[in-house]
């Protein structure tokens, strides 16, 4: 499926039918979908910014408005400036590395797509008990608890929609300022989490609905 013109993200995701697990995307439908859209690289898609909250008639008290939310995966881009400002706001996290570059350590790795368990190893090896920034797509957000999808294997060149990419999901549990209530399948988000190893993630910071990501931005939020 081509992207022709401007799509949505959770219109995609239900298109593709998504699972809940990682996968290996040639033999089950649609799962890698989501681990390109939940790469931080700008490719696909995005959502649309919505008007600011307003205050409901009859209410004396201010209407708090709403955190800034990305529209496009161009917004979940590492910068130097966000580095610096989620390091001074988090100083355990000092150096945290960044989900996109570990994916492209897997990258050349050339693991085998499917072989879920030698990615999930050659992973914790580079990231276990370290701080990870984890951004894209979250996958199962429930209360108190969420995952976020790690590629191991990148999409084929002609590939748009990365169905041709592997992927495993990170739980990350005991993340502050996330709401369960504030996502649905497939939203764009921005944690960062100390990685415990064997696909699971724990303390951490959801630094888009601190609003520690958008600071000095210019952003409208997404309700």
């Amino acid at each position: 499926m081509a992207a022709t013109g401007f799509v949505r993200p959770l219109a995609v995701l239900g298109m593709l039918g998504l699972g809940t697990g990682g996968c290996d995307s040639r033999g089950e439908r649609g799962g890698g979908a989501i681990a390109e859209i939940a790469s931080s690289k700008p490719s696909l898609m995005g959502q649309p910014d919505a008007a600011p909250a307003v205050q409901p008639a009859g209410s004396s008290a201010p209407v708090k408005p709403a955190a800034p939310r990305p529209s496009n995966p161009a917004d979940l881009l590492l910068t130097p400036q966000r580095r610096a400002a989620l390091e001074r706001e988090f100083p355990e996290a000092v150096g945290f590395r960044d989900i996109s570059e570990l994916e492209t350590e897997l990258y050349e790795l050339e693991l085998i797509r499917g072989k879920e368990s030698s990615a999930v190893s050659a992973f914790d090896q580079r990231a276990r008990e370290k701080w990870v920034l984890f951004t894209g797509n979250v996958v199962e957000p429930t209360e108190g608890s969420l995952k976020m999808p790690v590629r191991y294997t990148p999409r084929d060149a002609t590939d748009p929609l990365g169905m041709t990419s592997s992927w495993f999901a990170v739980e990350l549990t005991d993340i502050e300022g996330y709401d369960a209530a504030e996502y649905k399948q497939g939203d764009m988000a921005a944690m960062l989490v100390r990685y415990k190893g064997s696909k699971r993630a724990s303390p951490g910071y959801d630094v888009i609905l601190l609003r520690r990501w958008f600071i000095g931005e210019r952003k409208r939020p997404i309700e």
